[in-house]
């Protein structure tokens, strides 16, 4: 990644820091997950959360779907 060299090289707002670390962090494993199988096959989906953050482009669309 190259967010730590930019981090050293620009030295982020706190917002904007926060916002990155979202990012990153958005849809992996850092912020936990739910497994699914199907039931027929035994084949198992992970799906992960969201960091919620408007600034993240998936999330944002989830948002606006939700609250349209």
């Amino acid at each position: 990644m190259f967010y730590p060299q930019y981090e050293q090289s620009y030295a982020p707002y706190i917002q904007q820091a926060k916002a990155a670390s979202d990012i990153m962090r958005c849809r992996t494993a850092a912020l936990g997950g739910h497994t699914f199988e199907c039931e027929e096959c035994g084949h198992i989906v992970v799906r992960y959360n969201s960091c919620r953050n408007i600034g993240t482009a998936l999330c944002v669309r989830v948002l606006i779907r939700q609250f349209g």
